[in-house]
């Protein structure tokens, strides 16, 4: 494992902080039985409480694309399972994928922790990383705060992030204490070469607008270096 290595925060965040939006609460379980159940029926400036302590999911993930705060409060921290990889063949998804910031241009995480599941074979489909941001067209802020990504444990010296940024210049990034860890695992027996894994970075991304951290750590999974791999056209520095 490689050594951490942290973000500094470069500029003030007084126009990122995750004030409340929420204009009603949806309890996981209880008013929803599934977190892709709560999202389905929020609206725009709903908030989903989690209060489990841990949650599967769908083999296809969770999308999300509405303005919502998604968080656990206190000492809490749900934790949210990514599905090991089915087979050799078979596409896996990330455990969350966000590919709109809904109308009011605002999404928050909170206290989270996304793991990347496990994938036995030498040869399946990669994992593109446990969080992918795609909002390369859109307008807003996204706010991660406590959210922790842990990357696929697999066979294979291919790149599954913990978290996978490509966004726009309308769109920019806070992390605050927040930790963003690498693939991780071994090579199969049979493989040629020592055995060793190389693994990926804890971050990868491109931002094209502000990309902003507070006492957040990226960790290079098995023997890569590069905690974190991403550029930014404003706002952030290595």
């Amino acid at each position: 494992m490689s050594p951490l290595r942290r973000l500094q925060l470069l500029a003030p965040m007084a126009a990122l902080l995750p004030t409340a939006l929420a204009q009603q609460t949806i309890s996981v379980p209880g008013q929803a039985a599934t977190i892709e159940a709560a999202i389905a029926m929020a609206a725009d400036g709903d908030r989903i409480l989690l209060t489990a302590a841990s949650y599967q999911i769908p083999d296809t993930g969770l999308l999300l694309t509405k303005s919502l705060v998604i968080e656990t409060v206190g000492d809490n921290r749900a934790v949210i399972d990514s599905p090991d990889s089915p087979s050799a063949f078979e596409p896996v998804s990330p455990a969350l994928r966000i590919t709109g910031l809904g109308s009011q241009g605002r999404i928050v995480l909170r206290n989270l922790t996304f793991t990347g599941g496990y994938s036995f074979w030498a040869f399946s489909t990669v994992r593109p990383a446990v969080v992918v941001v795609d909002l390369p067209n859109s307008n807003g802020e996204l706010v991660l705060e406590g959210v922790h990504a842990i990357g696929e444990t697999r066979h294979r010296d291919e790149a599954c992030p913990g978290l996978r940024i490509d966004t726009g210049p309308g769109v920019d990034v806070l992390l605050r204490s927040c930790r963003f860890e690498g693939a991780t695992g071994s090579s199969p027996v049979f493989a040629p070469g020592d055995g060793e894994y190389d693994g990926s970075p804890g971050l990868i991304g491109t931002c094209g607008g502000a990309l902003l951290a507070e006492c957040s750590q990226f960790v290079g999974g098995g023997r890569r270096q590069d905690a974190a791999v991403a550029t930014s056209a404003r706002e952030a520095r290595w």
